[in-house]
């Protein structure tokens, strides 16, 4: 599984991998699907997007900003 976590990142790019790993980083995020143009993302139960959305649009962002 470790090697093909590490095929996934490569595919994916170092800003896709950085990505990942910020919004992977907020309390509540359970999978994340990263495609060209697309990007979803699946909370627990417990949680809701009115709580996890600002931390998400903060970590894109903060992703974006540190590629410029």
């Amino acid at each position: 599984k470790e090697n093909e976590l590490k095929e996934k990142l490569e595919k994916i790019g170092p800003i896709g991998s950085d990505l990942l790993k910020k919004i992977f980083s907020i309390e509540g995020i359970i999978k994340i699907s990263i495609q060209p143009y697309k990007l979803s993302i699946t909370i627990g139960d417990a949680f809701e997007w009115n709580d996890i959305d600002p931390e998400i649009i903060s970590a894109l962002e903060k992703c974006l900003k540190e590629q410029e």
